[in-house]
């Protein structure tokens, strides 16, 4: 079995990681990587699950390799912007009603709505998209979130169903990417929701501009008539910029400035500003200098040039 199966073993002791990590990494199936791992008998094809093994740790070194002692991305941060949407939540939720956050892109609301889902009981995300718009579609993924059982139903079984598992739950119903939805099916979400729970949407400009535009007064006014501040968020704060950058371990007023005049450009925003921290200490680190302003700069552009063909 020749040195591949003591290095794997190595880097998942030394690193922490699970059998099931490595397995979705590497390629390698759960139960042949436990076989593997532990010298039990495997009639498979043995050489081509190591070849992949041996693949996953050469991948695995190189990434190391890259960013090694690169300043580590922080978890989830109740930044401004963040407790912003988290109290519009509680507000939907709590009174039953519609709200929104709409607009910037990487300014941290879906993982804002993954933490309160994580912190709070009966929180159901469901994420529309091209995909996953139809009414049929947001009505099973709704009935797998809640833990209704679809099998052999029709949608009006399922929002029958749903009804019944929304009455007292004080919940909260949120629809990410929420733009994808139509008229109609957000109609539908209402009257399911209708004194049993809150929505709450998150989305770029189009949810609102889309639900405000003349051909959709008539269909949307019931639900403006529910809606609850909703709130347009283009760029994430200073405070957000900040708190962030003093979560990484980043302290000096130069780099905070450097990232307060560059981030509110930016479509990714926060998410942007994780990328060039990452990218600037790698380099910095490569270069035994210590982490400036001008490290952060040339991360972004960096990320920003275009490779011409």
């Amino acid at each position: 079995m020749n040195t591949i199966i003591p290095q794997v073993l190595k880097v998942r002791d030394s690193e922490g990681l699970s059998n099931r990590q490595i397995s979705k990494e590497s390629g390698v199936g759960e139960a042949i990587l436990s076989k593997l791992l532990n010298n039990k008998p495997y009639t498979g094809d043995t050489q081509t699950q190591l070849n992949k093994l041996e693949t996953w740790l050469k991948t695995r070194n190189t990434q190391l390799e890259e960013f090694n002692n690169v300043l580590k991305e922080p978890d989830f941060l109740p930044l401004p912007t963040a407790q912003t949407i988290w109290k519009l939540m509680d507000m939907a939720r709590t009174m039953r009603r519609w709200s929104m956050v709409y607009e910037g892109s990487g300014i941290g609301k879906t993982v804002t709505a993954e933490e309160y889902q994580r912190k709070h009981n009966n929180v159901w995300i469901v994420t529309a998209s091209d995909f996953c718009k139809s009414a049929r579609a947001i009505l099973s993924e709704l009935c797998d979130r809640v833990g209704v059982k679809t099998s052999g139903m029709t949608a009006a079984r399922m929002n029958k169903a749903l009804e019944d598992a929304l009455k007292g739950s004080n919940g909260l119903i949120i629809i990410d990417e929420a733009q994808y939805l139509s008229d109609n099916v957000l109609n539908g979400l209402r009257i399911l929701a209708e004194h049993k729970c809150g929505v709450f949407l998150l989305g770029n400009d189009v949810v609102r501009t889309r639900m405000s535009a003349v051909r959709s007064q008539v269909n949307m006014n019931p639900i403006w008539s529910r809606m609850i501040r909703p709130t347009c968020i283009k760029t994430a704060s200073k405070g957000d910029i900040q708190n962030y950058m003093m979560a990484w371990g980043i302290t000096d007023s130069e780099m905070h400035k450097t990232a307060w005049n560059i981030i509110p450009k930016t479509t990714g925003q926060i998410r942007t500003l994780a990328d060039m921290i990452m990218l600037a200490s790698s380099s910095a680190s490569k270069n035994q200098e210590a982490l400036t302003p001008k490290h952060l700069v040339a991360a972004h552009h960096y990320l920003m040039e275009s490779i011409g063909a």
